[in-house]
């Protein structure tokens, strides 16, 4: 399981860092894609399928529009000797990254963000408002 919040520097190269307690569990070949917000979502292989999997197990309306926004924008990578990701420019500008970024673990994928982006979405998360739905789900 993918846990924590990690502030890194993307190199002029548009690589970034993996945390190292992260790395054996994310595996040396990894998925990117765009996330739901604006952010990229970074796979290990066989999340990335399970993932697939339950797309393709969508009404076929919905299915074509999740396949479309998914697929057409995965792309394979891997984490190199040093521990780090390359970034390409397509999902950079996507999720406007630029040198600072946050690294988040979200379960059973990491998640990248750009610091002003992650700074936003925090302010739209609130304890109250995750209570109150985790109480509506028997929490």
């Amino acid at each position: 399981m993918f846990i924590g919040e990690y502030w890194y520097s993307m190199d002029q190269k548009g690589r970034v860092s993996i945390p190292a307690k992260l790395r054996d569990e994310l595996g040396s070949e990894v998925m990117i894609s765009r996330g739901f917000d604006k952010c990229l979502n970074i796979y290990p292989v066989k999340e990335w399928e399970a993932f697939a999997q339950k797309i393709k197990e969508l009404p076929d309306a919905k299915q074509r529009h999740a396949k479309r926004y998914f697929f057409s924008s995965a792309s394979e990578g891997a984490v190199d000797p040093q521990g780090r990701i390359a970034i390409p420019p397509v999902y950079r500008q996507f999720a406007g990254l630029e040198k600072d970024v946050v690294i988040i673990g979200n379960d059973n994928h990491l998640e990248i963000w750009s610091v002003t982006e992650w700074e936003n979405e925090q302010q739209h998360m609130s304890a109250e408002g995750i209570t109150e739905d985790l109480v509506e789900y028997g929490f």
